[in-house]
């Protein structure tokens, strides 16, 4: 709003948290570019654009590009991922380039796209000394803004220096890069790469990363996608935008010719204020539709679900830090004892109208698992249609104080499917294995709520789910749009309650197969 105002726009949030505390504040942080919604890519490929703008001087977001990839190690993987491909190339998410070992199209063509070969340092086993730089895979590469910082790794002669030893992690700042080199870094920087690339055979799929299934029989790299810093985006934003945050909650309006006139705020330390207003904006996410009963709107199709991470200390250094997103797309078995078997039977209570529905875990569960990397030895772990059947109530708590107990044993159990490594963590994680997450406000169509509703001067926004973070800023822009009765884009038609039009092709979902 002050960007396309100025400063006569005056803008206040009101929030009863400290702003992104809710949900954003557990997010995956992480953003895309890729749907098979032909409304849904522009409005996000805008939404990128915005982000890279904002990351342009400085990068104060911590903005990457490392893509996310997709594995299966099935026949109706295979074929998923490769129309997947297909579909999201012809809506607009860039070229779609195959890599499967013939000519013209092995490593060499794949690893190009990547820009630039990163080294690393050998280490003798007897002595522990360093010896010479040497090229290796481009997901070694570790940068920073100022230097290039190489992770030492343990390489035993002939071993190729794939796995990082686990007590042996050094950096090491040799030289500078300047800017644009440091941009186009597979593991820094936000320049680099569109498309998708379709890479066949485990062979040239662990040429990349060792450290996946040698099951793997195709891996899907969608390139103009990464992660974040949320809360780093959260004070850019506000800074951009001039405004000031009331701690408090809106428990009321005055109303005046069908127009807000004022909203009513009780402030944390008691202290009831009226705020007068030109318009009103209802962003209240998991709580959108409470604010639109206050309002005396007509209701909103909107549905909560839990969102849940796991945030796993990485002690066996099994995920290197310098990885991309990654998710396994295929149904995966559990795995388990045949005591555990009987155990989980017994545990389930949802005849009782509990939520541990421990007793389906003991058949194939829906791929979508997925992991990031966070820094500091740190992975990031989700599962999210182990939480999809817990119900939401229409004004949900906040800080969430149940998850599945299990959720992190299910999440190491699904992904050690993609990557064997985690297995070891089955039978040991460690106290500092942690759980925390919010709420997925959703629309049925999956599509964006950014729209006039309720009073004449009311508009809502929310209901973007899994892209809420992602897509907030062309989300925000489209309602300044509104607000100040400019010309809209193409895609505000698919944002608007009721809907003027409806998604062309189904929703694939390659996060979450059960939906």
């Amino acid at each position: 709003m002050r960007r396309r105002g100025g400063a006569a726009v005056r803008v206040t949030l009101v929030e009863p948290r400290a702003p992104l505390q809710a949900t954003s504040q557990f997010s995956t942080e992480c953003y895309r570019d890729f749907f098979v919604d032909t409304a849904l890519v522009p409005f996000m490929s805008r939404s990128v654009s915005l982000l890279e703008e904002l990351a342009e001087t400085d990068d104060a977001i911590n903005l990457n590009r490392r893509g996310y990839c997709f594995f299966a190690g099935s026949d109706a993987g295979t074929k998923a991922l490769e129309r997947f491909g297909v579909q999201a190339s012809s809506f607009g998410a860039g070229p779609l380039r195959r890599h499967d070992g013939s000519a013209g199209r092995g490593l060499a063509e794949y690893e190009r796209s990547c820009q630039g070969t990163p080294l690393r340092k050998r280490v003798s086993r007897k002595t522990g000394r360093f010896g010479s730089w040497e090229p290796t895979g481009v997901h070694h590469e570790w940068t920073t803004s100022v230097a290039v910082r190489y992770q030492a790794f343990f390489c035993p002669a002939g071993s190729g220096c794939h796995d990082p030893h686990p007590n042996l992690v050094v950096n090491l700042e040799y030289g500078t890069l300047d800017a644009e080199r440091r941009r186009r870094s597979p593991a820094n920087g936000f320049r680099g790469p569109t498309g998708l690339d379709l890479v066949y055979g485990p062979e040239l799929i662990q040429e990349i990363y060792p450290f996946v299934t040698s099951k793997a029989q195709v891996m899907l790299h969608a390139r103009r996608c990464g992660w974040l810093d949320a809360q780093a985006l959260g004070r850019a934003m506000l800074t951009a935008s001039g405004g000031q945050v009331l701690r408090g909650e809106v428990v009321g309006f005055d109303t005046h010719q069908g127009a807000v006139t004022a909203v009513q705020v009780q402030q944390n330390d008691g202290v009831a204020v009226s705020l007068k207003c030109d318009a009103f904006v209802n962003a209240a996410g998991a709580w959108m539709e409470r604010v639109n009963k206050l309002l005396e709107a007509p209701p909103l199709p909107l549905k909560n679900e839990v969102h849940a991470k796991v945030i796993l200390n990485d002690v066996q250094g099994v995920i290197p830090q310098t990885a991309p997103f990654m998710v396994w797309r295929d149904q995966v078995d559990l795995d388990w004892e045949e005591d555990m078997k009987e155990f989980l039977l017994e545990l389930d209570d949802t005849a009782t109208g509990g939520m541990v529905n421990s007793a389906s875990w003991l058949a194939k569960q829906p791929g979508g698992q997925h992991l990031r990397p966070c820094g500091n030895g740190r992975v990031l772990l989700l599962w999210e249609h182990l939480h999809r059947h817990v119900p939401v109530p229409e004004d949900p708590e906040m800080p969430i104080s149940d998850f599945l107990e299990m959720y992190p044993e299910l999440c190491v159990r699904g992904l050690k499917e993609m990557v064997p490594g985690l297995g070891g963590y089955v039978e040991g994680l460690g106290k500092d294995t942690s759980v925390d997450g919010g709420y997925y406000t959703v629309m049925p169509d999956g599509r964006p709520l950014v729209s006039p509703h309720g009073a004449s001067n009311a508009y809502v926004c929310g209901g973007m789910g899994t892209y809420g973070l992602m897509g907030s800023p062309a989300a925000g822009e489209l309602l300044a749009m509104h607000l100040l009765q400019e010309p809209l884009p193409s895609y505000a038609d698919a944002c608007l309650w009721p809907r003027r039009s409806v998604p062309e092709e189904e929703v694939i979902d390659l996060l979450d197969e059960s939906s």
